[in-house]
């Protein structure tokens, strides 16, 4: 179970004006830590982007961000979001909650249910989560099933990999291995399919087994 005193706070519909300024303040810290994370690059400019989200949760505990993701739909059709973008949880969370590998993890259980019955009201057809590199794959299927198991809803767990990212300024696809990502789908439409640029795990593991991670 989630900690009780966490709550979840949507910026995009929240009226207290402090949100935006504490969450700002959040990123800010992010983005001058010295230290070598890849994934922060991930939280770069949300200071100033969070606004173009569908929405975007904060979990707080009183005055305090303990984590944070949001839900879009560019660059995909308009009838499909990705959820849990952005994903990020701090220290203190992230130690509690095993770094997401306790399912269901807190994003699971919090913030989750509140972007699908958003992207249901906005008529979305299909909603996913993507997860970079095939070595999480097998969680992926883990996801999907305590997913299922918790919300009696039909996740899955895409067949091919996804490309997650906006195409190169000249249109082609951009082939950064980065961006080749699982997805753990829910069709809110049962004729929705993933219209995203995809290949085989066949032709993944052929471009980019031997490629350096």
């Amino acid at each position: 179970m989630p900690r009780k005193s966490l709550l979840l706070i949507d910026l995009k519909t929240n009226e207290n004006t402090q949100w935006p300024t504490l969450f700002e303040e959040t990123i800010k810290k992010l983005s001058n830590k010295e230290i070598k994370d890849s994934m922060l690059n991930n939280y770069q400019n949300l200071d100033k982007n969070w606004q173009n989200y569908e929405a975007f949760c904060l979990l707080v505990d009183g005055n305090s961000i303990l984590g944070f993701s949001g839900m879009h739909s560019a660059p995909y059709p308009e009838n499909t979001s990705r959820l849990l973008s952005r994903l990020y949880y701090t220290k203190e969370l992230r130690t509690s909650d095993l770094g997401g590998h306790t399912l269901p993890s807190y994003a699971a259980q919090l913030m989750l249910p509140y972007q699908v019955k958003k992207a249901q009201e906005m008529g979305k057809d299909l909603v996913f989560l993507s997860f970079q590199e095939m070595r999480r794959r097998r969680f992926c299927f883990k996801i999907a099933e305590a997913l299922r198991l918790t919300y009696q809803q039909d996740w899955f767990v895409y067949d091919k990999m996804v490309n997650t990212a906006r195409r190169l300024p000249n249109g082609e696809l951009n082939m950064d291995r980065s961006v080749w990502q699982n997805a753990v789908v829910l069709k809110l439409n049962s004729l929705a399919d993933l219209d995203l640029p995809q290949i085989s795990i066949d032709k993944w593991n052929l471009l980019f087994t031997h490629s350096q991670k």
